[in-house]
């Protein structure tokens, strides 16, 4: 009878162990980050995109990044479209890119010539009202998309870094 009085507490302990180390290993919810140190008030709901489409193929890539630094991708193929969270930037490398992207559009402060492929760039701040997109054809390398064509491979390196 004490054996199998033992061998419960000993599996009531091992579950509740269970319960609780499986709970604790979640992911941090995403609003619990900080903001990253350059945000002001009024940046807060800044989000930055930037990726591809076709329109031949109907598929589309774009990567999204908030202000806490939470980079993700959409891929689109027609209607269906899924979303996957890739990395956390930190903060000092997302001041740095939203930096030259802010100093890009004001540079280019129009730019808007796709073709059936385009890659584009969006600066988009709903609480001051500032929505900025900048589209391109990647196949042509014209000297008014020359600066958009850099910022674009300098937020690559978002993507591709682990």
């Amino acid at each position: 009878m004490t054996t199998l009085r033992t061998l419960s507490i000993v599996i009531g302990v091992f579950s509740s162990m269970l319960v609780i180390g499986c709970g604790s290993s979640r992911t941090p919810n995403r609003e619990s980050r900080p903001f990253a140190s350059c945000i002001k008030d009024a940046q807060q709901d800044l989000v930055i995109r930037w990726g591809t489409s076709n329109d031949s193929t109907q598929l589309a890539t774009t990567y999204e990044m908030d202000a806490r630094g939470w980079l993700d991708v959409v891929n689109a193929d027609g209607a269906d479209t899924t979303r996957e969270e890739l990395r956390l930037v930190p903060s000092d490398d997302y001041c740095a890119k939203a930096d030259m992207v802010t100093k890009t559009f004001v540079k280019v402060q129009a730019l808007h010539s796709p073709g059936t492929k385009a890659r584009f760039i969006e600066y988009a701040n709903p609480r001051s009202g500032v929505f900025l997109r900048s589209v391109w054809n990647p196949d042509l390398n014209t000297f008014q998309s020359r600066d958009m064509r850099a910022l674009y491979d300098s937020l690559m390196t978002l993507v591709q870094t682990p």
